[in-house]
């Protein structure tokens, strides 16, 4: 009464055989069944029983546990892909291809958003055609939606639309705008870095997104959070590229050699000005050198510069001081020393500015010459003209 199941033909019918057939029920929906079957014997002859369970709830737990198992190993695969990886986009493609052969979805996507506005600076995507750096054809259209998307993704965990054609009305413009690019439903989460929604994982046109378990959105949660700590370390190694970039630009960009030197007096960095004042090669010649290396052992009682109180206090010393070069010729420099550090934190080292002041002393020395040489002609024309007075008068006389 319940429904019907059709077996016959079946070879692998025996005593103590389990089957697993598809039954329709009397609403004429088609349920799993598991038929046990039984037998007995009596003198009209051998008889059979099969006991019928309906296995709907057995195989939903089933698939269950195989779709867990296989969202952990997606999480697993994907948190190792973006860890240390050399290819940081190509990560994000195979990452995104992933998630696209798990949902059934008909586009996976991940947008980054500008820092000052709320306009897309960059887009990672993978449908059937594969990875593409574009999105949608209609940017107009999508241009609209991407700030919508960022203003109803803040605060939230994610923008679920099961059906865009279940939309409400005050939402018209932005259905049209869905339907247009083909979108029937759409599931978005937020990458987050430093506590700020900087971009969006999507999906689109899911199969049965309103059917989907609590382990799968949990699923989807977590992998934006991995791609949220993913872009976060992106955007720190940017922008510590970017720092080192204008550090390297700030000591090149003056005509004296710097040198960094950390708080045991060791060289950290220099600049290529600093080079070709010491007469180096490379830098690998003089990063992690003491600085006090450069000072000839007999002069170096002025050491005391780099550990003075004043220097220790951030006010910055300046001596002159005879240095070595590399290769052990000596010329006259004008170091300036101060400290490394920001407002009242912690010291990290010193800055070191050099020039060699050899042609300054060389014109100092001719000048003071040239002084002595006029002193001299100022002293002998005054003489000459005391003595030519009474040599006048004698002459007269």
């Amino acid at each position: 009464n319940a429904g019907s199941v059709n077996i016959s033909g079946r070879s692998d019918l025996r005593e103590g055989k389990r089957l697993e057939v598809q039954g329709r029920h009397k609403t004429g929906k088609s349920i799993p069944l598991e038929i046990s079957i039984g037998g007995f014997s009596t003198k009209e002859g051998k008889f059979y029983t099969a006991i019928v369970r309906d296995i709907t709830e057995r195989k939903v737990a089933e698939i269950n546990l195989q779709r867990k198992l296989l969202i952990e190993k997606i999480v697993s695969a994907i948190s190792a892909r973006l860890v240390g990886v050399a290819d940081f986009d190509q990560a994000i493609f195979d990452s995104l291809k992933e998630i696209q052969s798990y949902s059934k979805a008909r586009t996976v996507f991940i947008l980054i958003k500008n820092k000052q506005s709320k306009t897309i600076r960059q887009t990672y995507t993978w449908n059937d055609q594969g990875q593409s750096n574009y999105l949608y054809k209609q940017y107009d259209k999508f241009h609209l939606l991407s700030e919508w998307f960022f203003i109803e993704l803040d605060g939230k965990h994610e923008l679920l639309i099961p059906d865009t054609s279940k939309m409400t009305d005050d939402l018209e413009q932005h259905r049209t705008a869905l339907e247009t690019l083909g979108i029937r439903s759409l599931l978005l989460l937020p990458v987050i870095t430093n506590g700020g929604v900087v971009g969006c994982l999507g999906l689109d046109n899911i199969e049965h997104p309103g059917l989907w378990t609590v382990e799968e959105f949990n699923l989807l949660i977590t992998l934006s959070n991995l791609f949220s700590n993913a872009f976060q370390r992106r955007t720190i190694e940017q922008d510590l590229i970017e720092s080192e970039e204008i550090h390297r630009i700030l000591l090149e960009a003056t005509r004296e050699g710097m040198a960094i030197l950390d708080l045991q007096g060791r060289i950290a960095e220099v600049s290529n000005i600093t080079l070709e004042i010491v007469k180096a090669i490379s830098r690998e010649e003089v990063i992690g050198r003491r600085f006090l290396e450069f000072i000839p052992d007999e002069l170096r009682k002025n050491k005391g510069a780099f550990s003075t109180d004043k220097v220790r206090e951030g006010i910055t010393q300046t001596v002159e001081l005879t240095l070595l070069r590399n290769d052990g010729s000596r010329f006259a420099g004008e170091v300036n020393i101060s400290l490394l550090r920001k407002g009242f934190e912690e010291t990290k080292g010193y800055l070191v500015v050099i020039r060699d002041i050899s042609e300054r002393k060389k014109m100092d020395k001719q000048l003071i010459h040239t002084e002595r040489m006029a002193g001299i002609g100022l002293m002998a024309a005054g003489m000459a003209h005391e003595i030519n007075q009474p040599l006048n008068h004698i002459s007269l006389s």
